[in-house]
């Protein structure tokens, strides 16, 4: 009688968690990759310094010495930032870093104990490379 209703809760369940899973671990990539990029440039700015004064000194008519102060300044501002930056989505991320991991570590507990209660070798197959892949996701 309840069964299709059953099977459309959980096909729901299933569907909101991989959104979930998927939206968040997306978002720390992207957050991750984003603060990288940042750094990179700030790098290719202080491998090149030379270009990148002679860029200020071509916007400022100030002395050479003084252009290197502030292009150096500059670079040590946008440095501060992205140091800010990574702190405050440090801050910012901590709770539902916790909340990923518990939510990881309670489905690989689920996925162990489904797994030792199965009988069919196609079953234990899929929840075995599915446990790898959870497991390999906690630690990343």
């Amino acid at each position: 009688k309840y069964y299709f209703t059953a099977f459309w809760i959980e096909v729901w369940c299933m569907i909101s968690a991989t959104t979930s899973n998927s939206v968040t671990q997306t978002f720390f990539v992207t957050m991750m990759n984003f603060m990288i990029g940042r750094l990179i440039v700030l790098q290719q700015h202080f491998k090149n310094f030379d270009s990148y004064e002679t860029g200020e000194n071509e916007r400022k008519t100030i002395t050479d010495e003084k252009s290197v102060l502030v292009a150096l300044r500059g670079l040590i501002m946008e440095h501060l930032e992205i140091i800010g930056l990574v702190e405050n989505f440090d801050k910012s991320m901590r709770s539902l870093m916790l909340l990923e991991f518990m939510t990881n570590s309670l489905q690989i507990a689920s996925l162990v104990t489904e797994l030792l209660m199965s009988d069919s070798i196609l079953v234990i197959f899929h929840m075995i490379t599915y446990i790898v892949i959870v497991t390999c996701q906690l630690f990343l």
